[in-house]
């Protein structure tokens, strides 16, 4: 019982953080097509940009 209850948890979880991230990694993943580069060095680049400078970036792209 109490593993069905974790399970459930577990894919609370997942299935919360694909949809709460999911326009970041779309506005990432577009980018990375446009420049016809990896996704990785996006990412990177998006991370040192820092939080604010970044979400602006994202926002801006989505």
């Amino acid at each position: 019982m109490i593993w069905i209850m974790l399970a459930t948890l577990a894919v609370v979880f997942v299935v919360g953080f694909r949809v709460l991230t999911s326009g970041a990694r779309k506005a990432i993943r577009r980018l990375s097509d446009r420049l016809n580069i990896d996704v990785v060095p996006v990412e990177s680049m998006v991370d040192q940009m820092g939080k604010s400078a970044g979400d602006e970036f994202l926002r801006y792209l989505h």
